[in-house]
């Protein structure tokens, strides 16, 4: 698995997508460790699957992954890319903002945020942060993550995680949080919004 990125990357996304390839791989390598079932695993706004799809195809853990994106032309670059992987991955094409296009595979063990909440309020921002424990299985990984930009929302959700139960995890970089969930997991609610369709 290559942490590096794509050749002629941005030496910054580069570092980006190496970070959250590398703690996905840490999370699936311990979890998979363990007794169980599948490793559930959520991505939102998943794009091509470039940060992810590599990370499984080289993990020994058995993932049930599923990945949501709006755009139709990612979401079937994300299919082509699993299928040559020969990976088992499920790609929504759909609203990563609602609990409907992913209601039926959480909670989940790590769940990706990839640059859903970029452009948040303050306030529309703790929103979504309290919703995320009915998401969530008990001491879910959560990543958060921006792919560029001249704003990086990425300290003002790590603030916003650490303001509900949330641990933060030493070792993210820029560009990328990585926080524990230490609460109670809730039911998962059908039609919360998280945030306004993307």
């Amino acid at each position: 698995m290559d942490d590096q990125g794509r050749p002629g990357q941005d030496p910054a996304e580069a570092e980006r997508v190496g970070t959250v390839r590398r703690l996905l791989a840490r999370e699936l390598r311990e979890l998979g460790d363990g007794p169980g079932a599948a490793v559930r695993l959520l991505v939102l706004g998943a794009g091509d699957g470039g940060d992810v799809l590599p990370v499984l195809a080289g993990s020994p853990a058995t993932v049930r992954a599923t990945l949501v994106e709006p755009d139709p032309d990612l979401a079937a670059a994300a299919r082509s890319t699993a299928r040559d992987l020969g990976l088992d991955v499920d790609v929504r094409c759909a609203d990563p903002g609602t609990t409907d296009a992913y209601l039926r595979v959480l909670p989940v063990a790590v769940l990706l945020l990839d640059g859903v909440l970029d452009d948040l309020a303050e306030a529309d921002l703790a929103g979504a942060v309290a919703a995320l424990p009915g998401l969530l299985d008990l001491e879910a990984l959560v990543l958060s993550t921006s792919g560029g930009g001249s704003h990086d929302p990425v300290p003002a959700v790590r603030e916003a995680l650490l303001d509900g139960p949330f641990d933060e995890l030493a070792d993210a970089g820029p560009r990328v949080g990585a926080h524990r969930f230490s609460g109670d997991p809730e039911p998962a609610e059908p039609g919360l919004r998280l945030v306004d369709p993307l």
